[in-house]
């Protein structure tokens, strides 16, 4: 069994809890030690509630110990950054989180450190790099190559053949045309369709009416 420690108490890491739950009802295959935080006031409303696992201290000042492996719970993209590059020059190895709902093709390669949550489909010749969430509902399309460190939010569709780089943010219910490239370190706002390239250190976003009207009830 893997013993694992999970990087971060909030609510993400209430999800990978219950999915270490669900993988271990059909293989017993990991062992949670217990969780890192900066914010033992985080871990005690989020965690210590429902579950029994230890708060183990800060996590800029863990000692990583080599007989374990890391989840990084956490969705913020540029905290993730911080804490991959810390615990990794530390000699820090990290597992996949795959829930038993997910589909993923046989001809995909997959990196590690990355969650991919229920019903997330990752389809043929998909090459996913490290580090990624992938929320509930996504599509991989075929050949798309995903780079390191990218956040996608649930319901978002990367069509065939498209290329993502790293540090990227995806918004729920994102879509994209085929053969697409999206740089690195941009963010694509909720309910986007992507139909161009996207280069680094954009921001996407839809222009929302500014005057929303509420009819009262007769």
């Amino acid at each position: 069994m893997k013993k694992i420690i999970i990087i971060g108490a909030g609510a993400n890491a209430i999800e990978i809890i219950e999915y270490v739950h669900h993988i271990n009802n059909s293989n017993e295959t990991y062992e949670i030690i217990g969780l890192l935080d900066d914010s033992i006031e985080n871990y005690e409303k989020n965690i210590a509630i429902d579950f029994d696992y230890p708060y183990l201290g800060k996590i800029e000042q863990a000692v990583i110990e080599k007989d374990f492996n890391y989840v990084l719970a956490i969705a913020n993209v540029s905290v993730r950054r911080t804490i991959i590059d810390n615990y990794l020059e530390k000699g820090a190895v990290f597992s996949n989180i795959i829930h038993p709902m997910a589909h993923i093709s046989p001809s995909a390669k997959i990196g590690t450190g990355n969650l991919i949550y229920a019903t997330a489909i990752v389809g043929p010749k998909v090459v996913v790099g490290n580090f990624n969430l992938l929320n509930a509902g996504i599509c991989l399309g075929h050949h798309t190559v995903l780079g390191n460190n990218n956040v996608l939010c649930p319901k978002t569709t990367l069509s065939g053949y498209n290329k993502v780089g790293d540090n990227n943010l995806f918004g729920s219910n994102v879509s994209s045309f085929p053969g697409l490239q999206v740089g690195s370190s941009s963010i694509i706002s909720s309910g986007i369709i992507l139909d161009k390239n996207v280069s680094d250190g954009s921001t996407i976003f839809y222009r929302y009416k500014e005057k929303v009207f509420i009819l009262p009830k007769e």
